[in-house]
């Protein structure tokens, strides 16, 4: 008999709750004035804390002003630049591609939110109170970031 150890299917049966919980718990977050002004949108994250922007590239590829970009790598790209909106996407703050991104991104521009539900990146996100969403994962018992596709998406 296959058992679901993980409970991945309640974490799946949650997709809804996930949504709706990051909806409402991102109501309130404010970017930077500046950020109206962006030339490009990057991303920086990895597998599943990237498909928030895969997402968005689909939904708003005939409407969107600016690039939507995603970098899953260590290397910081040549054209972030200060009018860049740099988002640090970590489901557990501690992948390291992302951690390495957040600090040498912060050398290019000041246009930064972190999405998250710890580690470094949570922390960078107080230190230095840059906007962003910290994940409460209540819907997600399974604990899997690949599993908290509602998290990764609304947020």
């Amino acid at each position: 008999m296959i058992v679901d150890e993980r409970n991945m299917l309640g974490s799946i049966d949650m997709l809804a709750q996930q949504v709706r919980h990051a909806w409402e718990s991102t109501a309130g977050i404010t970017l930077p004035a500046e950020a109206k002004h962006c030339r490009q949108v990057v991303l920086f994250g990895m597998g599943g804390s990237a498909l928030g922007m895969d997402v968005a590239r689909a939904v708003y590829a005939g409407s969107a002003t600016v690039p939507l970009l995603v970098v899953n790598d260590y290397v910081l790209p040549g054209y972030v630049s200060t009018d860049t909106l740099a988002i640090l996407s970590s489901y557990s703050g501690t992948t390291e591609e992302t951690v390495i991104a957040a600090k040498l991104v912060q050398a290019r521009t000041k246009l930064l939110a972190v999405v998250t539900t710890g580690g470094p990146l949570a922390d960078l996100m107080t230190q230095q109170q840059i906007p962003g969403y910290q994940i409460e994962a209540t819907y997600n018992p399974c604990g899997q970031p690949r599993i908290a596709v509602g998290y990764a998406v609304t947020g």
